[in-house]
């Protein structure tokens, strides 16, 4: 798992970027609270279904447009620094890059409404920071830390929620 493939970088980049967001979303959503101005914002708007449908829509759209420009641009320069090196690269087609570059913003948008959600819960940044990287971040660095668990468990035969939870971890 390291930098020195195309999707290696690619993963990098993308779990700087799912940290960064982690943060914003958290700051996002907790700050109101840590001031006391959640008071005011419902005082003008007494339905917190409003506020946080704002605030979703709003850090949403953050998170894909920063992770859609930055895979629009990166895939590009990657691909012309890999030929440049002299290394092979399979052909490309528009589509498969669009999907790409839609599916790279897509990650970011859901992980920022889910930590904003997470915040929401919460109401303290550290906890929505800590939760966010535990959920979103660090399955992305040790994709295999469920498994590993697993086949370290005492029983030969996993029971049926510990394969759901295989299955799901391989999913992300």
């Amino acid at each position: 798992a390291g930098g020195d493939t195309p999707a290696g970088v690619l993963t990098q980049a993308l779990v700087a970027a799912l940290i960064v967001i982690v943060v914003l979303a958290a700051v996002f959503s907790t700050s109101e609270y840590r001031r006391g101005l959640i008071r005011t914002t419902l005082a003008s708007l007494p339905d917190h279904r409003h506020v946080l449908a704002a605030k979703a829509t709003v850090i949403g759209g953050l998170g894909f447009a920063v992770g859609a420009a930055a895979a629009a641009v990166s895939i590009p320069l990657g691909r012309h620094a890999e030929a440049t090196n002299g290394n092979y690269l399979f052909p490309l087609d528009t589509f498969t890059e669009a999907r790409v570059i839609v599916g790279t913003g897509a990650i970011l948008a859901l992980t920022a409404v889910a930590v904003l959600a997470l915040g929401a819960l919460v109401r303290k940044t550290a906890g929505a920071v800590i939760g966010g990287i535990v959920v979103f971040v660090l399955p992305v660095v040790r994709p295999r830390g469920i498994e590993t668990a697993a086949a370290a468990a005492p029983t030969a035969n996993p029971s049926p929620p510990i394969t759901v939870a295989l299955a799901a971890s391989t999913c992300l």
